[in-house]
């Protein structure tokens, strides 16, 4: 649960996470997730709400599921203290932050790569 301390939108997030991790060759690790985030009618309407417009009606965003995303995440160590990392993630916006004209698209797909090292 994460709650909004900056006073940005005065609401709170909760995620469900279900990860993964299976060993890849003799070092590698493979993660696969699936999550979901639900948000507070505060965050959404701060996110997702938009104000009426002379081309298009106004819309109100209320509580309920935000979005549901899959992941696959890679890390390779080089080494005692190094490692590399890639992933990527699709994200699937739902119920009213789907349909709220701020949206233009659905899904969203993210990408990364990573350098770690460790102390």
């Amino acid at each position: 649960m994460l709650q909004d301390a900056s006073g940005a939108h005065g609401g709170h997030v909760a995620d469900v996470n279900l990860r993964r991790w299976m060993p890849v060759g003799r070092y590698g690790a493979l993660g696969l997730g699936l999550a979901a985030s639900w948000a507070s009618a505060d965050y959404m309407d701060t996110y997702f709400s938009v104000g009426a417009a002379p081309d298009r009606p106004g819309y109100d965003a209320g509580a309920g599921w935000r979005d549901a995303r899959i992941t696959a995440v890679y890390v390779q160590p080089l080494s005692g203290r190094w490692a590399v990392g890639a992933g990527v993630m699709y994200m699937h916006f739902l119920e009213e932050a789907a349909d709220s004209p701020a949206v233009r698209s659905d899904g969203q797909v993210y990408a990364g790569i990573g350098v770690a090292r460790g102390w």
